[in-house]
């Protein structure tokens, strides 16, 4: 039995999925020198997520780009970012920090409450309870580590 066999979790991974897909397309405006509207669909500060989830989540979770759609972002484009946001970064309309200094938006320790909350979402097939609550996730994530 897959996890997106149960038509509940099936629906929530898709709802995540399309959240994350608009949440993508604003980081894309903004990085691109266009504000996008309050009222767009998404969150810059999810903009990374699909991107994480494909390229730097550890290899133990990789099943879980299986899950979402893919990231439209680019190796070329975060190259062609990387000036920016390893420096002074950009400054949403919402004052949102999109950067990777510490506690901006982009900082690589996001990527951990990513992925607690996509496994929050998730429950193990084996246990039936969430990924994140089982003892092994902690030790695991820590040594496994993944900066940009």
């Amino acid at each position: 039995m897959s996890l997106v066999d149960d038509p509940k979790l099936a629906a929530n991974v898709a709802s995540i999925g399309a959240y994350l897909t608009e949440s993508e397309t604003k980081l894309i405006e903004l990085m691109n020198g266009q504000q996008p509207p309050e009222s767009q669909a998404g969150s810059i500060e999810f903009g990374m997520t699909l991107y994480w989830i494909h390229n730097d989540f550890p290899s133990w979770l990789s099943w879980l780009a299986s899950l979402f759609p893919a990231t439209q972002i680019t190796p070329a484009m975060l190259q062609a970012w990387k000036v920016v946001l390893e420096g002074p970064g950009v400054v949403s309309s919402d004052g949102t920090l999109v950067s990777y200094a510490t506690y901006a938006q982009l900082d690589s320790n996001w990527a951990e409450a990513a992925i607690c909350y996509l496994l929050s979402k998730i429950d193990d097939p084996l246990t039936g309870e969430a990924f994140y609550r089982e003892a092994t996730f902690w030790h695991e994530w820590k040594s496994h580590r993944v900066y940009r």
